[in-house]
């Protein structure tokens, strides 16, 4: 399964947009087998082609890669699922290149025997691989695609995870290879040790590729190394930045330098997402921002691709409300998490999504009608019948976080404001995305009768629910003439 580094309703189906026939939406693809999904790409046609895995056959666990195609609606056209003979096939990636005739690279690896390949199908629309390129690595490695980055269309560069036989810990890699040939380099770190890939870009101002990791401390301040290599994967530099960041860690170009999205942890408070500007040449971190949570509440950043910057806007999705040590089988859900910030990287809104599963986003991509798509897999403990396996879900939005009903464009769905614990006992607390001060609670019973009522004040408020009798209630949280948070809360 896709690497996480963790130190770490039912679907909506919305539709209203103003450019490319595009709409917004929220599904998850329910089915009785493990099906997750790592990266998404955009057709011409304005539907996207998902990429991931799926399991063989319900409880089986021998999975294969598969990608799914669905409409700009988000409704599901076709599946195809790369089976080869004797091995077991992961997919990781899928980019976009400009070849009319196998328009998409897909990246993955396949395993036979004890022989492990890194693999790239190039597709068509139809999702017919067209032409495939394989490189053995033998017995002695084990490479598991991470995150790719193509440049001019034809040098792809790939982070790995990397097993080597008789070390314990993981380790990366860089690959290099030129799709249009069979030419293959490769960076390994010079001596085996815990080296664990989270992200890769490339670097404008030297030509070369930056690769973020985490490892063992130096300095105390922190386990995220930034890795420099030149465009032939030569070492140029490691180092680690003077703040202490650890879990999954997202990298972006922006401007001329980098944005980091990862989270940050003082000891005072539980860890939370943090946002910071990098130099390029000297990795030094500036205009650091911090987006805070209530101090019992742990917000990590989403596995793999977290952070992108569009149109001034820098995008990052967190996972609010990790149980850590509990993924993937965490039993109380969490929400996706989507934070705007400015070209200052000063935080305008926040927009929460999901709260009735355990969601994990695992990338972020813009979309050309100026909107943005997370996608991710989602668990349920609570599904009857239990099965422990997960299932794709698709986050699409407008440029402003939204999701806009086509019957009521003026009511976006979105929550804005969100209650836990759910189910709760002798007290809820409400939590107020950052761009509202101030809002309204109401409590009603399933009869409709209001039976709690109070202002809140503060960006995460405890509310007594010690007299209520156990059942099924009814809240909603209203702002600035309109709700911003409604749903069903359980007293145990």
């Amino acid at each position: 399964m896709k690497i996480l580094t963790l130190f770490f309703l039912t679907t909506f189906v919305l539709v209203w947009e103003e450019s490319k026939s595009q709409t917004n939406f929220f599904k998850v693809y329910n089915s009785p087998e493990t099906n997750e999904v790592y990266s998404s790409v955009e057709t011409d046609d304005s539907g996207f082609i998902l990429c991931g895995i799926t399991e063989i056959g319900v409880g089986t666990q021998v999975l294969q890669g598969e990608l799914r195609k669905i409409d700009s609606n988000g409704e599901v056209q076709q599946i195809a699922t790369f089976i080869s003979t004797n091995k077991t096939s992961f997919l990781s990636q899928i980019i976009k290149i400009n070849d009319p005739d196998q328009p998409y690279i897909v990246i993955g690896s396949e395993d036979s025997a004890s022989i492990n390949y890194i693999s790239i199908w190039h597709i068509n629309e139809s999702l017919e691989s067209i032409n495939k390129q394989s490189f053995n690595f033998g017995i002695s490695f084990k490479n598991i695609p991470q995150e790719s980055i193509c440049i001019s269309d034809s040098i792809l560069y790939i982070l790995s995870g990397l097993r080597r036989v008789g070390y314990p810990s993981l380790d990366l890699s860089v690959l290099k290879i030129n799709i249009e040939g069979d030419s293959l380099s490769y960076y390994l770190p010079s001596a085996p040790g815990f080296h664990f890939p989270t992200d890769i870009v490339s670097n404008p101002v030297n030509n070369g590729i930056k690769v973020v990791y985490s490892g063992l401390s130096i300095n105390d301040k922190g386990t995220i190394k930034l890795l420099d290599l030149d465009s032939d994967l030569n070492y140029l530099s490691v180092s680690e930045p003077d703040v202490l960041i650890h879990s999954n860690t997202g990298i972006n170009n922006f401007n001329n330098s980098f944005i980091l999205a990862s989270t940050i942890n003082h000891f005072q408070v539980n860890d939370h997402l943090f946002v910071a500007q990098g130099d390029y040449i000297s990795n030094e971190l500036y205009n650091l921002t911090e987006i805070q949570d209530n101090p019992d509440t742990i917000t990590n950043t989403g596995g793999a691709k977290n952070i992108i910057y569009l149109d001034s806007i820098a995008w990052v999705v967190g996972i609010y409300n990790l149980e850590a040590g509990q993924w993937p089988w965490q039993a109380s859900p969490s929400w996706i998490q989507l934070n705007r910030l400015d070209s200052s990287l000063e935080l305008i809104d926040q927009h929460f999504y999901g709260g009735e599963a355990f969601y994990m986003s695992y990338d972020i991509k813009g979309t050309s009608d100026g909107g943005v798509m997370v996608v991710g897999t989602r668990y349920d403990a609570n599904a009857i019948p239990h099965l422990y396996q997960t299932d794709p879900f698709v986050l699409k939005v407008n440029s402003e976080g939204l999701i806009v009903n086509v019957d009521n464009p003026e009511k976006p769905i979105t929550q804005e404001a969100i209650v836990l614990p759910n189910p709760g006992n002798e007290f809820l607390q409400v939590k107020l995305a950052v761009q509202h001060k101030s809002a309204d609670f109401q409590l009603f019973d399933i009869n409709g009768r209001l039976v709690l009522e109070e202002f809140l004040q503060a960006d995460m408020q405890r509310i007594a629910t010690s007299l209520l009798k156990q059942g099924t209630y009814i809240y909603r949280i209203t702002a600035s003439n309109r709700v911003i948070g409604s749903g069903k809360w359980v007293k145990e």
